[in-house]
């Protein structure tokens, strides 16, 4: 940037940087890789920089609920586009043919994979430093 002199305006958060485990559902906040999402934010804001997220409307089609989601959504064609996707094939989803509650359906299943996801984080960070505690106390 700076130093080096290359013009950037944007940085882009793709996916890889937000997967949970091997599968990639949800556009969610990695804190192993990003603890201090604000600070990092101020940054690139201070920096005169644009923050994109890589978000793809389209469905895994071994998530749990991809049926629901592709049964109740309405196609310009006969039905989803499949195509590869990073862990597998997926299903385009037309977000611009959605009906409200199909919308509001999908929003509600990716809040609640995110707080899964890091409730599941936090008790794995709680275990580990319980962990660490006791083999402290062991040593002792």
């Amino acid at each position: 940037m700076s130093t080096e002199q290359i013009p950037v305006s944007a940085f882009h958060f793709g996916s890889g940087y937000t997967s949970i485990g091997p599968k990639r559902y949800v556009f969610y906040w990695n804190r192993s890789k990003f603890p201090d999402a604000p600070g990092l934010m101020r940054r690139f804001h201070d920096a005169g920089m644009h923050v994109v997220a890589n978000l793809k409307p389209c469905l895994l089609d071994d998530h749990p609920r991809y049926g629901e989601i592709t049964d109740k959504a309405v196609y310009k064609d006969d039905g989803p586009v499949i195509t590869q996707f990073w862990d597998g094939e997926g299903a385009h989803i037309d977000v611009s043919m959605f009906d409200a509650t199909l919308a509001r359906l999908y929003h509600d299943l990716q809040t609640a994979r995110a707080r899964q996801a890091a409730t599941a984080q936090q008790m794995k960070m709680a275990k580990d430093k319980l962990d660490a505690e006791l083999a402290k106390s062991q040593a002792e």
